[in-house]
């Protein structure tokens, strides 16, 4: 799903997408974006704003990033 004209209709929308693709744009998802923003995981200042997104928004990423976080908690335990 995009969201990015402000169309009125479904037409109005598709025909400014369209025009938007026509000038250069190369449409991305707002995970990507994110990534795009965020460049790296070295940036340690954003990377708490980005691990909440993530999370609360990624839906089936942001659980696999749960699961994985888990893992890792819990290879920490004594015995590991």
């Amino acid at each position: 799903m995009t969201d990015a004209s402000g169309g009125v209709s479904p037409e109005a929308h598709d025909m400014a997408v369209r025009r938007m693709v026509h000038a250069g744009i190369v449409p991305i998802t707002w995970m990507a974006l994110l990534g795009e923003w965020q460049r790296d995981w070295a940036r340690e200042k954003t990377l708490p704003d980005l691990v909440n997104l993530l999370l609360e928004h990624g839906g089936a990423t942001g659980v696999a990033y749960a699961w994985e976080l888990q893992l890792l908690a819990e290879n920490k335990q004594p015995g590991f």
